[in-house]
């Protein structure tokens, strides 16, 4: 049925405005804030521009109200699982089970709110701060009770967040025909945040070292100006990434970069030629950082479990460590020139691949659970990949706290024992 038919009220069930925040979340997550037009939108929707302004001032009122949609559904979704039978894990894995429903119109991932106006984004961030409260409030419950075993209701709430936010838009960043659908990725959530991988659970705390001073680069020699220029290229990398991991893409400029640098927009310039040639780069980047990841976890000489564990801990602290601040894949990926993109996409679905092989060992070996492999990738990406979202401007919190909790969470998932 074509969309203008659609707007018109063919589906009395769907006011006109749920139908244009859909779109627009749609659009905003496939092609970030600043590619997507309200020309575009009326177009998807078979109406004139002139007529969305009935229902948005403009582009940046049309994302807010987006923002706030994804906020309030999330708020609905909290309310209904407290709400629900069973134990406090079995109500947090019923709000997850919510997020992940393929019936429900898609929501705006909460990735470029530096864009608001100051009011409007203390709304949003009000609103998430909101939910969050709630459900930590709803972990510690469980704690009380002795239904969720011991854990950081923060970190934990934060991972849970990431999962929901990248899972339903993770299939566009894929190659596979195999990648999993929502009741796949639904499903391998919550077999990781109740049990986790490990056929053992006694193993959450089990010493991992990850040698991440590999992945990086040696000081390059005096008087070496190719090593020196790649230096300069890598510094102008990871300053970039930082900013659009905590900022968003859209929201960072490249006066912010080069401000951040103490350089000039020119001196940025001087080794990228635009920012769509940037951001490739930053994702060229955090591809090589986290294949660099498995090269460590695939020398290990233990059993796949311990591989597994290696792997998923590195991750974890390049996302949460200063340093490395590799950039999270989550919006934006048509903005993408189509050369880039498509290489983006190939090397997300070499990455999705990598840990569901070397995980089959360990169900081989008897250390990892038969279950979803794939889908607990996916799930797990959403989890690491979060963390510069709500880590940044608080590195208060210790990043190796952090990261022993999601290796708890990962290996025995959230279940009291």
């Amino acid at each position: 049925m074509p969309a203008a038919r659609i707007l018109e009220g063919e589906k009395p069930r769907r006011s006109k405005r749920e139908l244009l925040l859909e779109a627009a979340a749609k659009a905003f997550n496939r092609s970030g804030v600043t590619q997507t037009s309200l020309a575009q939108i009326g177009q998807d929707l078979g109406v004139t521009r002139a007529a969305l302004y009935y229902y948005a001032e403009d582009r940046d009122d049309l994302l807010f109200q987006c923002y706030r949609q994804a906020c309030e559904t999330q708020a609905r979704d909290l309310e209904r699982a407290v709400r629900s039978n069973g134990s406090s894990l079995d109500r947090v894995l019923a709000y997850v089970r919510y997020g992940f429903d393929s019936e429900r119109a898609e929501v705006a991932a909460l990735c470029e709110v530096a864009l608001l106006p100051d009011e409007k984004r203390e709304t949003i961030e009000g609103l998430r701060q909101a939910n969050l409260a709630r459900l930590m409030a709803l972990i510690e419950e469980g704690v009380s009770a002795h239904e969720i075993r011991p854990c950081k209701p923060l970190v934990v709430a934060e991972a849970i967040a990431g999962m929901l936010a990248w899972g339903p838009i993770a299939p566009r960043w894929s190659d596979s025909a195999a990648s999993p659908d929502l009741a796949r990725l639904s499903a391998g959530a919550c077999e990781l945040l109740a049990d986790g991988v490990a056929a053992d659970p006694s193993r959450a705390h089990e010493p991992i070292v990850v040698d991440l001073e590999r992945l990086r680069a040696p000081a390059p020699a005096p008087f070496d100006r190719q090593a020196m220029a790649a230096q300069k290229t890598e510094e102008v990398l990871r300053t970039a990434s930082r900013l659009f991991n905590e900022r968003g893409v859209d929201a960072t400029s490249l006066d912010d970069i080069a401000a951040a640098l103490g350089a000039t927009k020119g001196a940025v310039l001087h080794y990228f030629d635009d920012k769509p040639a940037l951001v490739a780069r930053c994702y060229a980047r955090a591809f090589d950082l986290a294949e660099g990841v498995f090269e460590i976890s695939r020398s290990h000489n233990g059993d796949g479990l311990a591989r597994s564990l290696i792997g998923y801990r590195g991750l974890v602290e390049i996302n949460a460590r200063a340093g490395f601040e590799p950039l999270a894949p989550f919006v934006g990926l048509d903005a993408l020139r189509p050369d880039d993109r498509a290489e983006v996409r190939r090397r997300i679905t070499h990455l999705e691949n990598i840990y569901p092989d070397d995980a089959t060992r360990g169900v081989a070996d008897g250390s990892i659970r038969d279950i979803d492999l794939q889908a607990v990738a996916v799930a797990s990406a959403g989890a690491f990949g979060w963390l510069p979202k709500w880590m940044a401007g608080q590195r208060k919190h210790d990043a190796t706290a952090i990261a022993g909790e999601l290796q708890t969470l990962f290996v025995a998932g959230l279940r009291a024992r």
